[in-house]
């Protein structure tokens, strides 16, 4: 039975690479509930090495909530205080049990009523109950989300634009189709152009726009336990 358990337990990243007619890309498709935010304006590849990381993403861009080990760190913002590209902000993160959590928030007890562990304000969602939100976004750009699938596994996705004969980038609406095609039930866009950036053993593994480029905030995987 003790056996059993720790399989069950156990936290597996299996690293792909994915992609279509004009973009090229990468998934991390998480298996357990090892996920943690760190915060600070850096490069992902330098939260990870500081983190002792073995994986990481880029994650907010320094607006609204951010949660790390259950606790706000700073004042509460309603999703009406803070918009993003126009629509309102939304807090993506994990719970305690390491279910990805996504909701407008406008007030306090919105928040801690998902029982947020880490988590950071951005968005739109991109999927919902395993029905994509239909997005009127037509602009190609670098872009990073996360979401989790129907057997309960995190999958982070970051694409790469901007960059003729390499990624053009793709808009919401064609993310949320990737975002599909994994089973994802919940799905939802973070931080991305220069910011989309994806570390995994040892270094970065797309090609980001700028790979100097300080973010407020980073997932990432300190250990495979």
């Amino acid at each position: 039975m003790e056996g059993i358990i720790a399989l069950i337990l156990l936290t597996s990243i299996h690293v792909t690479v994915i992609e279509g007619p004009e973009y090229k890309g990468h998934a991390a498709i998480i298996q357990g509930h090892n996920i943690e935010l760190v915060h600070g304006w850096q490069t992902t590849e330098k939260a990870a090495i500081r983190n002792d990381a073995i994986w990481a993403v880029n994650a907010g861009a320094g607006v609204g909530n951010v949660v790390v080990g259950g606790e706000l760190l700073s004042d509460f913002e309603s999703s009406t205080d803070r918009m993003i590209f126009t629509r309102d902000g939304v807090f993506i993160g994990f719970d305690e049990k390491g279910d990805l959590i996504g909701e407008e928030v406008y007030n306090e007890c919105d928040l801690w009523a998902m029982d947020p562990e880490h988590g950071v304000t951005f968005g739109p969602q991109l999927i919902r109950d395993g029905r994509m939100i239909k997005l009127d976004n037509q602009d190609k750009h670098p872009r990073t989300a996360v979401g989790q699938d129907r057997f309960g596994r995190i999958i982070f996705i970051t694409i790469d634009g901007r960059q003729k004969g390499w990624s053009e980038g793709v808009t919401l609406q064609m993310l949320a189709v990737i975002m599909l095609g994994k089973d994802v039930v919940n799905a939802y866009n973070l931080d991305g152009g220069g910011s989309s950036a994806m570390f995994h053993e040892g270094g970065i593994i797309n090609r980001p726009t700028d790979r100097s480029r300080k973010v407020p905030s980073h997932f990432i995987i300190k250990e495979v336990k």
